[in-house]
């Protein structure tokens, strides 16, 4: 069970949090242009030094259920274009870059490998 709201808004884009529940995705990508999921560091060993309570794997896993939405729905869409849209501007993540020594090519690595397993559109750095 979630404590907060599963998601945050900004702009045209909300932010879900990883296990976010399967109604609670189709919610936000019913109203959202675009989902999104923060990855938050380049890689585990990242997250067990700065934020321990946060594993990349939950984090993918509901990566890979917004991509599955996403194709869902535009396979629907094609088929009948009165369905609903679903995140009609695909999925991003946002990435905090020199909180820690890892490397650029390891950066780039992470990114490279979550545009191509997830599709997504977008890498924020902060």
């Amino acid at each position: 069970m979630l404590d907060a709201a599963p998601w945050t808004s900004n702009t045209n884009c909300r932010s879900l949090l990883p296990g976010v529940s399967r109604s609670l995705l189709d919610d936000a990508g019913r109203w959202a242009d675009r989902l999104s999921v923060n990855i938050e560091l380049p890689t585990q060993a990242d997250l067990d030094r700065l934020a321990p309570e946060k594993r990349h794997a939950s984090t993918e896993q509901t990566m890979g259920e917004v991509h599955e939405r996403i194709d869902a729905h535009t396979a629907e869409r094609r088929a009948s274009p009165r369905a609903p849209r679903f995140a009609p501007a695909g999925q991003s993540t946002q990435m905090i870059v020199g909180a820690t020594d890892t490397a650029d090519a390891q950066i780039i690595g992470t990114a490279a490998r979550l545009y191509r397993s997830h599709e997504l559109r977008r890498v924020y750095y902060r």
